[in-house]
């Protein structure tokens, strides 16, 4: 299970998946009223909860989950190959939700400066890596059937 690549590439989009309920994705600079914490729960101010984006936090939950799932779907290549396309989708539509939640917190709170964090690169992160496992996955079933025409 492990010694094969796309195991890896999941591995890797898993951790980066569950570092990223650790860190905030950016923070967000006003010159009145001081600085804002955009993360996966919202924008919070010295730990108060100003505004939930809880779409982001089940996005980021599922595809966590979907991603430890393929890890242990490695018997079935084909299950494995749809559970990393739907887990692509799900990172496709994480981004899209939180550029439209990032406009939204900019005109709300009146956002004059932004300060990017590391994890904030993570989901694209996450669909490259998945992506290599995806490819990995279909070359091994392309192995296995080139093998079954030998026999």
């Amino acid at each position: 299970m492990i010694q094969r690549i796309q195991t890896v590439y999941l591995l890797i989009a898993t951790v980066l998946s569950v570092v990223m309920f650790f860190f905030p994705l950016e923070v967000l600079f006003t010159p009145s009223s001081g600085s804002y914490e955009f993360g996966l729960l919202g924008v919070s101010q010295n730990g108060e909860l100003l505004y939930s984006t809880w779409p982001l936090l089940v996005l980021t939950i599922l595809s966590t989950i979907l991603s430890a799932g393929a890890i242990f779907c490695y018997k079935d290549r084909m299950l494995q190959s749809r559970l990393c396309v739907l887990n692509i989708l799900l990172w496709i539509g994480f981004c899209i939700m939180f550029f439209v939640y990032l406009f939204i917190n900019n005109a709300k709170f009146e956002i004059t400066e932004t300060a990017y964090k590391l994890p904030m690169i993570f989901p694209i992160l996450n669909i490259i890596f998945v992506f290599l496992a995806n490819k990995a996955i279909h070359k091994d079933e392309e192995l296995v059937r080139s093998m079954d025409r030998l026999r």
